[in-house]
């Protein structure tokens, strides 16, 4: 394998995992003798089994079960190695997460809980500093985006709200603007831009406000922005579902917003 490819993985383990800077600075080196010691077994299985990338990139075209499709292959794939590598049992709980995330979106609840307890499952194991603070914001953000397509909106704030991260952050500023709450909404997608100002999905909600003021070309453009990060994501490695949740309805709006006259 070309050393690009573990430029790849490298960069996932530091965009998805590590998302607090301090930590960051603080694993660099451990991460480093972790990342050698699962190179053999990892290098064929990311090129050939999984491509994580693929499961945005689905979305992005409206396929949701291709997007399943490469989801569950993935968390198949890393699931058969038995957790033997530590590389190993970090992604397959990600991928649970995004199976779970993906069958919420399809309306298939009794396969989102399933994928959720399974990952949850793994949680004892994901106790090293290298690894804690990402899992916990991406495994609560995913059991409150199940209760939230499941239209259980008070479990759905109250996981997102017990851990604000990214991905709650911006869930709560959705759920806030469908409840009509346009000013809190509007906190919410400003306080996480400044944190993250590449996150699509404050700027859906940001958008969704444009629009519902009138403002057509606005939300044009912002929705745009919106579907272009979205865009970006499978490159930066970002393959989780949430990122990508609102993108169906943003190709709506601009279709709707298209027949208008600014």
């Amino acid at each position: 394998m070309k050393a690009s490819k573990w430029t790849e993985i490298a960069m996932f383990m530091m965009n998805t995992l590590f998302q607090k800077p301090l930590i960051r600075v603080g694993i660099m080196l451990t991460f480093t003798v972790q990342l050698l010691a699962v190179i053999p077994d990892t290098a064929h299985a990311v090129h050939h089994s999984c491509e994580p990338a693929q499961v945005g990139e689905e979305l992005l075209k409206g396929n949701l079960p291709g997007a399943l499709t490469v989801s569950e292959q993935c968390a198949a794939h890393y699931g058969s190695k038995g957790g033997s590598q530590w590389f190993d049992l970090v992604m397959l709980a990600y991928h649970k997460c995004s199976v779970a995330q993906l069958y919420a979106m399809k309306g298939e609840f009794q396969w989102a809980e399933k994928a959720v307890a399974e990952a949850d499952a793994l949680s004892p194991q994901m106790t090293s500093p290298l690894v804690i603070t990402g899992w916990l914001d991406t495994l609560l953000a995913t059991k409150g985006f199940v209760a939230e397509k499941r239209g259980d909106i008070q479990q759905a704030k109250y996981w997102y709200n017990t851990r604000l991260s990214q991905r709650s952050a911006g869930r709560l500023a959705i759920l806030a603007f469908s409840e009509g709450k346009h000013d809190l909404a509007s906190r919410l997608a400003d306080s996480t831009l400044k944190m993250h100002p590449n996150d699509s999905t404050a700027y859906a909600v940001l958008g969704a406000l444009a629009e519902s003021a009138g403002g057509v070309e606005q939300a044009r453009k912002t929705y745009e922005l919106s579907l272009a990060l979205m865009a970006q994501a499978p490159k930066n490695h970002d393959f989780l579902p949430l990122t990508f949740a609102e993108s169906s309805k943003i190709q709506e709006a601009l279709k709707r917003l298209s027949k208008m006259t600014p």
